[in-house]
């Protein structure tokens, strides 16, 4: 559920081009400003930076699944089974748009993790996020990764990462990768090249390639 409020904005419109001097919106309870540009309606060019004094992703982005039980009627109530998966597909506008987007927040917090100093700096072209780099610190730690993403096959997404991350607690990677037990604790540290495509954990597991290196402690 999204839920919009506060919105305001100072637009130019200059031939097809939208100046956004100014614009701000509350998503959910979370405040962003955005300026930048959006050119061509016909095959769009978005530049844009957004910027938030607290980015709650929690917030911003809830689970997909959490307001989807119950939707679907069970066959004990008269519905049908599930069928073949259908696949996914983006619409065509996806494939027309050029971006280059650069988000700034001084903190914010994602799965119940606090962070501060976040910056993301993504570029966009017609199915594939050419280049990102994300950066930002939390828990005593810093987090900076870079790479690339090919969406165009949504059911298979293509990605390479570079992470880096420097002295950050193992509990708190199990917590966002949902292990409630962790069997070490203390800060760990990794840099290292991957490449995969995501699907089942079969298909992710087997196209998984490249290099990490890691060093725990002290701790």
């Amino acid at each position: 559920h999204m839920t919009v409020e506060k919105g305001d904005s100072e637009l130019t419109l200059t031939g097809n081009t939208a100046l956004i001097k100014s614009a701000q919106v509350q998503i959910n309870d979370t405040l962003l400003a955005f300026t930048g540009q959006i050119a061509n309606p016909v095959e769009p060019n978005l530049q844009l930076h957004v910027t938030s004094p607290d980015l709650d992703l929690d917030r911003l982005m809830p689970p997909a699944g959490a307001e989807k039980s119950g939707d679907n009627p069970s066959q004990e109530e008269g519905g049908h089974a599930p069928g073949k998966t259908m696949k996914t597909e983006w619409p065509s506008a996806a494939f027309k748009t050029t971006a280059h987007i650069k988000v700034d927040a001084e903190e914010g917090r994602c799965k119940g993790i606090k962070f501060q100093k976040f910056k993301l700096d993504a570029a966009y072209d017609r199915g594939v996020i050419k280049q990102w780099d994300l950066n930002f610190d939390t828990e005593g730690g810093r987090i900076a990764a870079k790479g690339s993403v090919d969406l165009r096959d949504p059911d298979y997404v293509i990605f390479t990462v570079n992470p880096n991350i420097t002295s950050l607690p193992v509990e708190r990677i199990a917590r966002v990768l949902g292990i409630s037990d962790a069997s070490v604790s203390g800060p760990v540290s990794a840099s290292g090249q991957l490449q995969g495509r995501t699907g089942s954990s079969k298909d992710f597991l087997a196209g998984l390639q490249g290099n990490l290196d890691t060093q725990m402690g002290p701790g």
